[in-house]
């Protein structure tokens, strides 16, 4: 469902520093937290469907209700100690949220008959890196630059998304953004650096990955063309002039929001956000 939402409609959405993101969290209930921001988001909505030209808002408002309900729900159940309770009903907010992707690279086999451009290759929409910290300058295997090994599951904390026990191979769009992640010191560390590509041979036709992009703010759709800072993040203004786009964004807010809050203690292992910036979906086709 896609719905024809105006660049300066979307932008008075949106336009309130209440929605802006990053959010510092302040260490409180954070289903309550989420909650209330829900409430506040919703409320800019339904402003819409007092219009009586935004009438057509009106289902999409209900749906985007659903979606939040089903948010604070998965985090609830998470917080209580229900973390199969709290992945299944996450799985129903992402059947919601994919009727309308917000963007969505798709990598299979059936490409490389359409295109001759190389996977790794500069004109490749999906490049995906890893860097690691070593202790010294020796030839490593490659399997260091993979997750965690299952037999050392032990030794996996709940720090940054993952759970207890869970390996989690978590990778970037740059290297820059990887070395950063790790905070690693070009001058002092050793890293091992790593880049991912989707095997597209006829043994794996039924591979499809899907990434989706999450980390797209309020205030890069809303920021003045002539804002000087060099630490803005700088999105195509022609993506407000995309209908589907703007519809995208009001639909998957709640789930951006929910995954930009600010720990209040960067030490601590642990925060109640719900789960990475960026959510990688791979399934069969």
């Amino acid at each position: 469902m896609i719905i024809d939402i105006s660049d300066s409609t979307f932008k008075d959405i949106l336009n309130d520093e209440k929605l802006f993101l990053p959010i510092r969290w302040d260490g409180f209930d954070f289903s309550s937290t989420l909650d209330n921001l829900f409430n506040f988001y919703i409320k800019q909505l339904e402003i819409l469907t007092d219009d009586m030209s935004n009438r057509s808002v009106k289902p999409y408002v209900e749906l985007i209700k659903k979606i939040c309900g089903l948010l604070t729900k998965t985090v609830s159940y998470y917080l209580n100690g229900f973390p199969s309770k709290s992945y299944s009903t996450f799985e129903q907010v992402m059947d919601l949220l994919m009727i309308n992707p917000l963007k969505i690279f798709q990598k299979n086999v059936m490409e490389q008959f359409k295109t001759s451009i190389n996977s790794y290759g500069e004109d490749d929409d999906l490049k995906l890196f890893r860097v690691v910290n070593v202790e010294d300058n020796r030839p490593y295997q490659r399997m260091r630059v993979f997750h965690t090994p299952y037999n050392l599951r032990s030794k996996v904390s709940t720090c940054r998304y993952s759970i207890a026990g869970y390996p989690s191979l978590y990778l970037g769009t740059s290297l820059a953004l990887c070395c950063e992640e790790i905070n690693m010191n070009p001058h002092q560390n050793y890293a091992l650096a790593s880049i991912f590509k989707l095997e597209r041979t006829l043994e794996y036709t039924n591979t499809l990955i899907q990434v989706i992009e999450l980390g797209v703010k309020p205030q890069d759709f809303i920021v003045n063309r002539n804002n000087d800072n060099i630490n803005a993040r700088r999105i195509s203004y022609s993506l407000l002039e995309d209908s589907s786009i703007r519809t995208a964004y009001l639909l998957w807010y709640p789930l951006i929001a929910s995954c930009s809050y600010i720990r209040v203690n960067k030490k601590d292992p642990f925060c109640g956000r719900i789960y990475n910036s960026t959510v990688v979906n791979a399934m069969g086709t």
